[in-house]
């Protein structure tokens, strides 16, 4: 009987973490939206004059990772597509979406981790426009601001050595464009501005 209980407790312990986890959907965590500098608008942000943007930017991120047959690390990449729409929305591969805005010769990009997941944050990208039309990635950090100050000096060496390791985002156009208006993000009430 008392296995039955504590079963019983347990399947309702996780049901209610679960639930917890998808009230992202309607909230936000205050240390995280005081760092979103802009919300999403839906107005044309004039990006679509400066770079094309009617397909994706693929660029590599290269490390090393280890490799038991040889007992030693090895070289490896990974391809990392992102996506401007005109009216500002910002898509990152796997559902990890946001919002976007230009502001002088760099794009700054917020994109959040989908709901029902592992955690719950965001994150700020900005990207360098080039001459040619392809982004230098200069930029990142999580929208949680770190408060330790020796924590912080070390992430933003991190970040910053991390860096190096992506390569310059180059334009690759697409014949169809996927339908941005399914994205999660339109079920939350907190990403859309506020309309007065």
């Amino acid at each position: 009987m008392k296995i039955v209980k504590l079963t019983s407790l347990l399947l309702l312990i996780l049901t209610l973490k679960s639930c917890y986890t998808c009230w992202v959907k309607k909230s936000i965590p205050k240390d995280v939206s005081i760092n979103i500098e802009k919300c999403f608008d839906s107005l044309s942000t004039g990006l679509d004059s400066i770079i094309p943007i009617n397909g994706n930017y693929l660029m590599k991120y290269n490390y090393e990772k280890w490799n038991e047959k040889l007992k030693m690390n090895v070289k490896d990449s990974m391809n990392i597509e992102f996506r401007f729409f005109p009216n500002g929305f910002f898509s990152w591969r796997n559902f990890r979406d946001g919002n976007y805005f230009v502001k002088g010769d760099t794009i700054k990009a917020y994109k959040f981790e989908p709901p029902c997941g592992q955690t719950w944050g965001g994150s700020e990208h900005w990207f360098l426009i080039n001459q040619d039309s392809s982004l230098t990635y200069i930029y990142y950090s999580s929208l949680k601001k770190e408060k330790n100050i020796n924590l912080k000096k070390h992430y933003e060496t991190e970040r910053r050595n991390n860096l190096k390791n992506y390569s310059i985002a180059k334009f690759e156009p697409k014949d169809t464009i996927p339908e941005f208006e399914k994205s999660w993000l339109f079920e939350t009430e907190w990403f859309e501005c506020k309309k007065k």
